[in-house]
């Protein structure tokens, strides 16, 4: 009896740390529309400005943008005149964006946040007057 109690423990214990390296495994994709903004646009007026966002998410995410340049750290990234951070995560997470230099024209751009299989789009806004 002892030792069916040895063999069913043991059984137990290499399927809980089977689910414990399934659960963990690399790679991991969260489903489509389990991310949203609290702020779908941003518009700056002045030198070193600086706006959060929220994002709510159940997984992984990233900011992606093709000109995002991650010079200034793992986590920082500099698009055009501004500083972000950080650019990926996981689960809910405020995100600060700061205008760093006045353009001397205003202009738009956009930014994704992935993580599933819709992206949800951040516009930043510049404005000179």
């Amino acid at each position: 009896m002892r030792a069916m109690m040895c063999i069913v423990t043991g059984i137990v214990a290499v399927v809980l740390i089977g689910l414990i390296f399934i659960s963990c495994e690399k790679g991991e994709k969260i489903k489509s529309g389990e991310i949203s903004v609290d702020k779908t646009e941003m518009t700056f007026t002045q030198e070193k400005e600086s706006q959060e966002f929220n994002i709510s998410c159940i997984g992984k995410w990233a900011l992606r943008n093709e000109e995002l340049d991650h010079y200034l750290g793992p986590n920082m990234a500099k698009l055009h005149d501004f500083i972000i951070s950080p650019v990926s995560g996981r689960g809910n997470t405020t995100v600060t964006v700061t205008l760093k230099r006045m353009p001397s024209e205003s202009y738009e751009m956009e930014m994704e946040i992935v993580g599933g299989d819709s992206p949800v789009i951040v516009k930043l806004k510049t404005i000179v007057d």
